[in-house]
């Protein structure tokens, strides 16, 4: 899509799975033969998608030297590195007030983590309705290990529950936002993350997050376990 930027978080350590990625970054890792970013870039390709903004920081070398093998004329790949980790809130929000190319409306990702088939013409409905955000959730029976979103009759999310046993609709870390959601907390102070501390304080302030449930193929790589379980997902999905 047009004009439609995309931002993706690319700049943890990947504790949990340091043990197997040693100094690769963990989008880096490498899926079927390719880094994970890879097939990221072949699903954001495949919805039009001709601006990425990486945000780096471990190992943050690496990635640029893989976004300059990805990048063409029609996917044009940025990469934006923190001197000093900021959190994930904190380095869209730097971001954010580094640069005006970045588009009002922009899709949000985590580099470790691929969502298939999201319908991004209904989150920019939802956007166009007056929400300034909207988060992309996929129900599971059993969501202990991700936590859930709490959403009423509208869709309008309340809150992040925390991790507890039974069935739910997961966070799965694709995102549209408005610049204009981000403005309202701008001044927060760093390290802060998104999940922890800025969307809690955009509900807090009445930012209006529309939550889009959908049974669509999902995965992380952020343990041991699913990170091996993406190469059977890429098979099947690409």
């Amino acid at each position: 899509m047009r004009n439609l930027s995309a931002v993706i978080l690319v700049g943890g350590f990947g504790t949990r799975v340091r043990h197997i990625t040693g100094a690769i970054p963990k989008p880096l890792a490498r899926i079927c033969g390719k880094p994970f970013l890879h097939w990221i870039f072949r699903s954001l390709k495949a919805k039009g998608i001709e601006d990425v903004y990486l945000l780096t920081h471990f190992e943050a070398k690496q990635i640029e030297n893989f976004a300059r093998e990805e990048a063409s004329s029609d996917f044009r790949i940025y990469c934006v590195k923190e001197s000093t980790p900021s959190g994930t809130g904190g380095a869209v929000l730097d971001l954010l007030a580094s640069t005006e190319a970045v588009s009002n409306t922009f899709l949000l990702l985590n580099g470790d983590s691929l969502l298939m088939n999201y319908p991004l013409d209904l989150a920019l409905n939802a956007i166009a309705e007056g929400n300034e955000a909207t988060i992309f959730g996929v129900p599971m029976a059993d969501a202990s290990r991700y936590g859930t979103l709490k959403f009423n009759d509208l869709g309008r999310l309340l809150a992040f529950k925390e991790k507890a046993t039974g069935a739910g609709v997961i966070n799965t870390g694709a995102y549209v936002f408005t610049r204009q959601a981000f403005s309202q907390v701008a001044n927060a102070e760093r390290p802060i993350s998104l999940e922890v501390d800025v969307i809690p304080l955009m509900i807090k302030l009445g930012t209006h997050i529309r939550v889009l449930p959908m049974n669509s193929p999902f995965i992380d790589i952020g343990t041991e376990a699913s990170l091996a379980g993406a190469e059977r997902f890429v098979r099947e999905n690409f």
